[in-house]
């Protein structure tokens, strides 16, 4: 999990710092979301189900870190 916490935190800092898709000012990143998400399972010590499918789709963002609808797919897997 701690794997996972490490490539959420780069995509999130590719999501700020390369020129894909810039975010508009004051909204939400979600790559930031995901950071977040990661860190509330280590601390709780909560398993993830779908290790496979959130590594595939995290890989999937390095090739656009800024892609909503994989963030989403991410977002929703963690939150199960």
């Amino acid at each position: 999990m701690e794997l996972a916490l490490e490539h959420a935190v780069k995509l999130d800092a590719l999501s700020n710092y390369i020129s894909y898709t810039k975010q508009k000012v004051g909204s939400l990143s979600y790559t930031a979301v995901i950071v977040t998400q990661l860190r509330q399972h280590i601390r709780l010590n909560i398993t993830l189900n779908n290790k496979k499918e959130i590594s595939n789709l995290m890989m999937a963002l390095y090739k656009n870190p800024t892609d909503e609808d994989v963030t989403n797919k991410v977002l929703l897997l963690l939150l199960k």
